[in-house]
């Protein structure tokens, strides 16, 4: 096969161009300039859009509104001059200055928990239970929690999913066994993201519809009023999984997946944590959420909790005085767990909550809770 022909067959990595339109001599070509790659993510999450249906079916108005998913009032409880430490993603450069670790950092509590994710209608409308009532722990109100915390989700995963065709070409300039192994990495976090992404809109589509109908049966919830400000505010969404076995002739085991959204805040002088989830989707949240109930003591409880927001949320803000008060090694941990995702079970000793300079708010009374 002479040159001109190998040119015209399908790339090696798999995009669908002709190798001479996509990997071939890019070992020779100038590699992207890493802002540039940031710059598009930027401008790409800041694009408005609303999430609100299929939750209203009332039309959008207003504009575009800067939808903050904890609410600026709770965030100033917290706040040292407006701002508070993050660990959202900062990009690829801010990934670099790091050593390729998310670092907590401050930022003004206007951007903090923001996103352009609904229209002013509907960002005041839709969450007016939430945001104009005092918080009670009701299925309605724990069910928007959770509706505004997979929305956003959904918001950031479309982001990432747009920005893989950006990501695959940052192999520009390496040689042809790094272009490999980059293009591998890519492909397997883009088959992650795209199962992500349906599990989101499959999440959004079966909640925003029963809100509509304002049916809140399927709605899990924990909801707890602590004695003063969390210093650790959330609204953020993991995905717990546990091994079931699936019954039948060839009996076998397969992870079973539940999200699972995480909110600290304040309301109207009273201060909670929220644990909600969707119980149509299986028992294995409940079941977490029961575990930690009844195993966790109530003076550690809310760090436990706290501590879980940290790791599983890129959307959680901390209070700087809480967060400067900490040892060097506490901080690294805590920084390691931003990181790695380490879960379950690994933190309860007494050397890591003893090492905790700023005592955790205690939980003064459980509002509401139903686990299945």
């Amino acid at each position: 096969m002479n040159q001109s022909s190998a040119l015209d067959e399908p790339c090696w990595c798999g995009s669908a161009l002709r190798l001479g339109d996509c990997h071939f001599d890019r070992e020779h070509r100038r590699p992207l300039l890493l802002s540039d790659v940031d710059d598009e993510a930027r401008r790409r999450g800041n694009q408005p859009r609303c999430w609100a249906a299929p939750a209203t079916s009332t039309p959008c108005a207003g504009g575009a509104a800067l939808s903050h998913t904890v609410a600026r009032a709770s965030l100033e409880k917290i706040a040292r001059e407006q701002h508070v430490y993050s660990v959202a993603w900062g990009g690829v450069t801010s990934l670099i200055r790091t050593m390729g670790k998310r670092m907590p950092k401050l930022l003004g509590i206007r951007q903090a928990s923001a996103f352009f994710g609904f229209c002013v209608g509907h960002d005041n409308s839709l969450f007016e239970p939430i945001e104009q009532r005092p918080f009670a722990g009701t299925p309605e109100q724990c069910a928007l929690l959770l509706y505004r915390a997979v929305c956003r989700e959904l918001h950031y995963c479309n982001v990432k999913n747009d920005m893989f065709p950006t990501y695959r070409l940052l192999d520009s300039g390496l040689g042809i066994d790094e272009q490999r192994e980059h293009q591998s990495l890519c492909a397997k976090r883009a088959d992650t993201a795209s199962i992500e992404l349906r599990t989101l809109e499959s999440m959004r589509g079966e909640i925003g519809r029963a809100i509509s109908l304002k049916q809140y049966d399927w709605c899990g919830y924990w909801v707890l009023e602590l004695e003063r400000p969390p210093p650790v505010m959330c609204c953020g969404l993991s995905f717990e999984s546990s091994p079931l076995t699936v019954a039948g002739r060839d009996s076998k085991t397969r992870p079973v997946l539940q999200g699972l959204s995480m909110h600290g805040f304040t309301s109207y002088g009273r201060h909670f944590v929220a644990l909600v989830w969707d119980l149509r989707q299986g028992p294995v949240a409940g079941r977490r959420v029961q575990a930690w109930r009844f195993s966790l003591p109530q003076e550690t409880v809310g760090r436990y909790l706290a501590i879980r927001m940290i790791e599983m949320s890129d959307n959680t803000h901390i209070a700087p005085d809480w967060w400067d008060d900490q040892v060097f090694e506490i901080k690294e941990m805590l920084i390691g767990r931003i990181n790695s995702g380490i879960g379950e079970g690994t933190y309860q000793g007494s050397a890591f909550w003893d090492g905790l300079r700023l005592p955790f708010p205690r939980p003064v009374v459980e509002v509401s809770v139903r686990l299945q």
